[in-house]
C-alpha cells in the first residue's frame, strides 16, 4: 500500500492519525509520515485493512440480520453512545454508516438513517 492509499483509506474509515499512532505504537509524527513522504509499514497497512474488514462483516451482519426488512441505520452525537452501542468512535462509526448506506443503495436493499435520540 502506498503512502496515498493509506491516506485515503485511513480517512475513509474515519480514523486520524492518533488512532493509527495508539494502534501502531508510534508517535503521531511518524504515522503522519507515512501518508506523505514514508511508505507505510506492512503491520500499519494490515491494520487498516483489518478495521475494513470488519466494518464489510459489521455490515454483512447488518444485512443478514435485516433480510427482507428496512435496514436500520442510528444517527449518535456523542462518541460515547457509539462506543457503547458499537465500539467505534462517532468518527469511525459514521464512516461505518456510510459505508453501509453505499451497499444498501448499491444492492437496493431499503433502510432509513434513524435521527439521534
Amino acid at each position: 500500500m502506498n503512502s496515498a492509499e493509506f491516506r485515503i483509506l485511513r480517512r475513509a474509515l474515519g480514523l486520524t492519525h492518533h488512532d493509527i499512532a495508539t494502534a501502531m505504537n508510534v508517535s503521531e509524527r511518524s504515522a503522519r509520515r507515512w501518508e506523505h513522504t514514508h511508505q507505510p509499514p506492512e503491520d500499519a497497512a494490515r491494520f487498516l485493512e483489518e478495521v475494513y474488514g470488519n466494518n464489510m462483516d459489521r455490515i454483512a451482519g447488518q444485512l443478514d440480520k435485516h433480510a427482507h426488512r428496512v435496514v436500520p441505520i442510528p444517527t449518535y452525537t456523542h462518541d460515547d453512545d457509539t462506543l457503547t452501542n458499537w465500539g467505534l468512535s462517532l468518527r469511525e462509526y459514521e464512516a461505518y454508516a456510510a459505508q453501509l448506506i453505499m451497499v444498501c443503495r448499491d444492492r437496493g436493499v431499503e433502510y432509513e438513517v434513524l435521527p439521534a435520540e
